[in-house]
């Protein structure tokens, strides 16, 4: 007797088969984290022998577990739902910021567009302003050099004026006055400068070299004829002198208006030469901030689909929890045993 007690102690405890969905529920429970472990590990052993028995055959004790497990699975899924509420909340914030920077893109873009525009605007004012200032810039040279052509002349003229007026002074009047002849020889290079005969300029050596008393009244007509040739010549140096300065004085004044036209085409230049550097930095920083804005959206994007994934799958945790553990214990908790116990007769065996 005693050696078949023995291998009755020894026979195995036969392990209690316990329904799947039973136990996907006390695994949830075991979970519950408002729980201390010691509370929610306890209450997940309880279910297989409160929850598995029939709603109409539970007792108050084994109810009990039943409602507390009820609690518990209500607790957590509002802490689902609040976390899922809680992640929609930061998704939409994050999708406001996100249309913040996509606007902010958009506004760079449309900023880029302008300062392009603006900068082509430039650059053709800046070209024709080139143009016209390169144009008067020309014409002011070829009126300086008209100018100074002009002036060169005038100062030829007034210098061959004075030179003639000393020479016929020193080498004609004075020798004249004197009782001698003319210098023939200082003389000679103007005389080649007048419209004089052949025929007087032939006679002048001889008669210039005959002093008052020698000449006869020949050699007096030859002399006044040269002497009328050089004051003819003075005198139409004077005018020439005249007609010069006059010219001087025109080309001075034609400078003078091509100068002032031109310095203020160079102004305008000047001007679009700054209005061009300006449109230049402006579309470089529009593009700086276009580059800039859409780096912030490629950076921002890698939180969204972050936040966006994090949400989905907080929902798709209350979701299965609600379609899971919740529905199982549903089930179970309103779930009856339809058989009914049959009665023994009176005094039946």
């Amino acid at each position: 007797m005693g050696k078949r007690a023995n291998q009755s102690a020894a026979k195995p405890t036969k392990k209690v088969k316990v329904d799947p969905a039973l136990a996907a529920i006390a695994d949830v429970v075991k979970k519950a984290g408002h729980l201390p472990e010691q509370c929610s590990t306890m209450l997940a052993g309880m279910l297989p022998f409160s929850l598995a028995i029939a709603s109409n055959e539970r007792a108050e004790s084994q109810q009990r577990v039943v409602d507390m497990v009820e609690e518990t699975l209500n607790t957590m899924k509002s802490e689902m739902g609040t976390a899922a509420s809680a992640e929609d909340g930061k998704l939409d914030t994050l999708k406001g910021t996100m249309a913040e920077l996509l606007d902010t893109v958009k506004g760079a873009e449309a900023a880029l567009e302008v300062s392009k525009e603006a900068l082509q605007v430039a650059n053709a004012s800046l070209a024709d302003a080139t143009v016209a200032a390169n144009a008067s810039g020309e014409t002011l040279t070829d009126r300086q050099a008209e100018h100074t052509t002009c002036s060169a002349n005038l100062a030829s003229v007034q210098e061959d004026k004075t030179a003639l007026e000393k020479a016929f002074q020193d080498h004609f009047q004075t020798p004249m006055e004197a009782g001698e002849g003319p210098h023939f020889k200082a003389l000679e290079t103007f005389l080649q400068t007048m419209e004089i005969e052949k025929s007087l300029h032939s006679t002048l050596p001889g008669t210039c070299a005959k002093s008052k008393e020698c000449r006869g009244s020949f050699d007096d007509v030859i002399l006044q004829q040269l002497a009328k040739a050089i004051t003819d010549k003075i005198s139409a140096l004077a005018e020439t002198v005249t007609v010069e300065t006059s010219a001087v004085a025109e080309r001075a004044g034609a400078v003078q208006n091509v100068e002032t036209e031109h310095n203020s085409k160079k102004e305008t230049q000047d001007r679009s030469t700054a209005e061009f550097d300006t449109a230049q930095t402006e579309q470089s920083n529009a593009e700086t901030a276009l580059t800039k804005a859409n780096e912030a959206v490629n950076e921002f994007r890698t939180q969204l689909e972050g936040a966006t994934e994090l949400c989905e799958l907080t929902a798709a945790k209350l979701v299965g929890f609600e379609s899971g553990p919740l529905t199982s214990f549903a089930t179970f908790k309103t779930r009856t045993n339809l058989t009914t116990p049959v009665e023994s007769a009176p005094g039946g065996a």
